[in-house]
């Protein structure tokens, strides 16, 4: 799912649209026990009520792709794996099967990786989708959301109580906070359901849940966005060929597809082999660059994002750190002067701030000591 598609979901839930037809709440123990499983027939909610459920479930779909959400690829087979067909049974049942929605959330708790209570929440909704014909049955979106949200016991604190004009102790009570996982089915690819994907809402990266997902879709856990900047470093240095000018060459080319196609949030290793050798990278050592990282992380793309940072361009060394507004990047220069090399930064005044304080540069400048070397 693209960020667009995942907006066009998430706008649908408002108190008000009614797209979710069913809901179900499911407490778990830190004992991983099931204290109680209920039903909530949402369009019957008071609307301060809705308006809490709808928060949490418009989290389920926030974040940063790739950082907190992330796309999942479901195993296939002719008959459906085990997990598909029975995503595809709740589905299918609007979660109204008590039995089918209480042998699911003994699932999720048996693989789930959590040492508190939680809370689960389980909804079941459809979208008519504007622009597709009456006769097309894929008109209607139909889907299942879960959210896994920490239950905690609010603090200890004292209260005002008007009527009886005195300060007492408050009343604990159990909080259900935002959601730590989610995960929707089907994913909403290219404007309709794609019983083969999901979207997997992960607030924290270091959190593995990778036992989580096997048991319920038969996927990997998905590469963090630190992992993946990572892997596109180190495949770098084993093609041997990170030049400065290679390396930038590459990521102007990532920042170009961010800025002029809109929905363009990842390209395929063919098409950043590509990009490669745009940026002076010989063919050789580009398809080195494609074999590390497809063997070392079992992706067939790679996220733009994770390329090049759109705000701010970092060099680091082993003793110095360059930052500037990545629209400024070309500025940065290298150049070999008496011997050496430097990063040299052209600049437009005499007049520069050092940690906050005025300067002025001797009239000297760099371009005249090179000369004169």
């Amino acid at each position: 799912m693209t960020k667009k598609e995942i907006l066009e979901v998430k706008k649908q839930f408002t108190p008000t649209n009614q797209c979710i037809t069913n809901l179900v709440t499911c407490f778990v123990s830190k004992d991983k026990e099931i204290r109680f499983l209920s039903r909530i027939p949402f369009p019957r909610l008071p609307e301060e009520e809705a308006f809490k459920y709808m928060d949490i479930l418009r989290k389920a779909l926030s974040g940063h792709l790739g950082k907190t959400a992330f796309n999942l690829h479901l195993k296939t087979a002719d008959s459906g794996t085990p997990q598909q067909n029975e995503l595809l049974d709740l589905r299918g049942s609007r979660l109204n099967d008590d039995d089918q929605v209480y042998a699911f959330c003994e699932k999720i708790i048996a693989s789930y990786q959590y040492d508190d209570n939680y809370l689960l929440i389980g909804a079941a909704g459809s979208y008519d989708i504007p622009g597709k014909t009456e006769e097309d049955s894929s008109s209607v979106y139909e889907y299942i959301l879960f959210c896994i949200c920490p239950v905690t016991l609010s603090k200890a604190e004292l209260t005002c109580d008007m009527e009886a004009a005195c300060v007492k102790d408050g009343i604990r009570s159990w909080a259900v906070g935002m959601p730590e996982n989610a995960f929707l089915y089907p994913a909403f690819n290219d404007r309709c359901a794609d019983i083969s994907g999901a979207l997997f809402y992960n607030r924290k990266q270091e959190m593995d849940q990778s036992q989580f997902l096997a048991a319920i879709f038969g996927a990997d856990q998905p590469m963090a966005e630190k992992e993946e900047k990572l892997q596109i470093s180190m495949a770098f240095q084993y093609a041997e060929s990170a030049s400065y000018e290679t390396v930038r060459a590459f990521q102007a080319q990532a920042e170009e597809l961010l800025a002029e196609v809109s929905d363009k949030e990842s390209v395929s290793l063919k098409e950043a082999a590509q990009m490669l050798e745009n940026a002076g990278m010989d063919p050789l050592y580009t398809d080195k660059y494609v074999q590390f990282f497809r063997e070392n992380t079992g992706m067939d793309e790679i996220c733009l994002e994770h390329i090049t940072d759109q705000k701010n361009m970092t060099v680091k060394g082993s003793d110095f750190t360059v930052k500037i507004a990545a629209d400024r990047a070309d500025m940065v220069e290298p150049v070999m002067l008496r011997g050496r090399m430097y990063l040299a930064v052209p600049v437009s005044s005499s007049n520069v701030f050092v940690n906050g304080i005025e300067a002025k540069i001797s009239s000297l400048s760099g371009k005249e000591r090179m000369s004169d070397a």
